[in-house]
Order: C-alpha cells, then structure tokens, then sequence
C-alpha cells in the first residue's frame, strides 16, 4: 500500500466493443453519382477498477458501464462526396460503487481486512474481499442522447441533446436501522450542444483519397463527422452548449443550475477576426458581466498582434437563482 502515495491512482480496464453496419450504393442514371443509405450499431459494456491514496486512507471505484449507439444515414457523391447526414441514439447506463476506506484511527483488523482487499485488486483485479467486507455508496447512471450531423462540401454542422439522471444512494447500515432506498438522492442534466464547422483541407484531402482509391491519406486528419473541424489544419469551429443540472429528489428543493458554453477553435485567425469574436460575446454578455462602459477583453493587447495560430477562445456563463433573485 505504501507503493502509492497520496493523490496517485491505480485503474484497470476491461472493455469490449462490438458493431455492425450496412450500406448500399444506389447509382443515379449513367453519371457518376451515387446515394448510400446506411444504419449502424455498436454495442460497448467495459469494467473499471480504480484505487486511489487520499491523506487519510484510500477510495476505491468498481463500475460497470454499457453503451449502445443506433444510427442512420445517407450519403450523395458526386466522384467526391456532396452531402451526408445521420440521424441517431444513444442510450448508456453506469454503475459504480464508490468505497471511502479511511485507515486513520481504525482498528487492526479493519486495516488487515484493507490490505487483503487491495492485494486482490492489485494481483488480480479481484474484488471479492472489499466487496464482502466494505459498505459502499451506490451510483446508478443513465443517459438518453439524441445524435444528428450534417455535412455539405466542406461545411458541418453536428447537434446533440442529452439527458443524464443519477440515483445515489448511501452505504448500507449494518444494524439496520434505515432502508438505504429511503435515503435515495436524484440528480439530473440536460444538455444541447451544437457545433458549425469548416474544414476545407480536411474535405479535399478525403476527396484526393476518393479519387485516387485511397492513395492519398494522412493518418489523424479526415473531415468525417465526429472530428472538430477546428483541429484540422485550415479548419475552425464554433461550438455552442447550455447545460442546466439540479437535484430533483422528491420533497428536496430544486435549485437549477445553467451553464452557458461558447468556444471559438481553428487554426489561424486575424485580429479583424479576434475582434469580431470579442463584439459577440460582449454583444452577448457584456451587459451581465462588466460596467457600462467597459468591455469583457483588454483589447489593447491585441494591438500588435496580426493573427493568432491555433487559438481556442472559451466563454462560460453560469446561471443561479440565487443570481436571479
């Protein structure tokens, strides 16, 4: 136990993936063209082990995690690809006990118990001993998520609505004396994210790859759905995402909580540019978070600079009723 000190984490992972998908090129009169309607679905389940040192003892996570992802599509080529759009769910759910073992002040056979229970873990990711002789909180995870992209030319666009709820319970009473179902606290977050991107280098390099039969490719660079156009070289991408999470256990307060996200990612912008950014966000926010008169950014700073390389912007804007009232 002393192999690990203080912050420092052991994890193992066990994880399968499984999928299949089906596609079908329809050709469109004598020319080259063609529409491919597809479907796909993939099926994850993993394991997770996790031992992690605190200043007075150690914490341990067991989870077990499932994830299943439906999607359909259709794609219109052209030698090169003109549209493409899917339409897709995604349903998980995670499941983790959580064990806060403290050894400060704890008797000798406890702490004999938690020396048989790590070296299992450790040798063998068996967890057998901690789960016989150790109480924990109980997390219960599920997710719903709506998927949609949409891709023409070189132009994206990706949506997603998600539902998270989370069901804690505490650790068992060995007298007991309480019902941990009784004592159930709910959490829940619903989120929309949208992103809009270009990838014009990204787009061409995938169609000299169409066009010369996959001669022409570098590896970590593709303009498919699913990569932010803003990492690509010549790319750039806004993301926006509003978030709202809250208790809603039964008889418990509700006090939600909103999140409001905007980052600006590409590869090279101009300071006209950087500066229209900035009128946005203060267009935006300004009259929320500085005096009248003043802006959001010190854009003298910005005086000598004629484009910035690689540049991620962030804004973030945190909603309370507490604010409110």
């Amino acid at each position: 136990m002393d192999d690990l000190a203080v912050g420092e984490s052991f994890i193992v992972t066990d994880a399968i993936k499984v999928g299949a998908s089906a596609s079908v090129s329809i050709p469109i009169g004598v020319l080259a063209a063609t529409v491919a309607p597809k479907a796909s679905a993939d099926y994850q389940i993993a394991r997770q082990t996790m031992l992690r040192r605190t200043a007075n003892g150690f914490q341990v996570y067991l989870q077990d995690r499932k994830l299943d992802t439906e999607t359909v599509g259709l794609d219109a080529n052209f030698y090169v690809n003109i549209f493409k759009l899917s339409r897709g769910v995604r349903h998980g759910r995670a499941d983790t006990d959580f064990y806060s073992i403290p050894t400060e002040g704890a008797d000798t056979a406890t702490k004999q118990k938690l020396i048989r229970a790590i070296k299992g873990i450790l040798r063998s990711n068996s967890t057998e001993i901690l789960t016989d002789g150790f109480d924990p909180y109980t997390l219960h995870h599920d997710l719903d998520a709506k998927l949609a992209q949409y891709k023409f030319l070189f132009w994206s666009r990706e949506n997603q609505a998600q539902e998270h709820e989370v069901d804690i319970y505490p650790p068992r009473d060995p007298e007991g004396k309480y019902n941990r179902g009784d004592y159930k606290r709910t959490l829940a977050m619903r989120r929309l994210v949208t992103r809009n991107g270009q990838d014009l280098f990204g787009y061409a390099l995938d169609s000299a790859g169409r066009l010369t039969g996959g001669l022409v490719s570098l590896p970590g660079l593709s303009s498919d759905g699913g990569s932010d156009p803003g990492n690509n070289p010549g790319g750039k991408s806004w993301t926006g995402a509003i978030s709202t999470q809250a208790e809603v256990t039964p008889g418990r307060p509700f006090r939600p909580v909103t999140v409001v996200e905007q980052t600006y990612r590409g590869w090279s912008m101009k300071r006209a540019g950087v500066m229209k950014v900035f009128d946005r966000i203060e267009a935006a926010y300004g009259s929320l978070a500085s005096a009248p008169g003043r802006g959001l950014f010190n854009r003298a700073q910005f005086d000598q600079t004629a484009s910035l390389q690689l540049y991620q912007i962030d804004t973030t804007l945190l909603v309370h009723p507490q604010v409110l009232g």
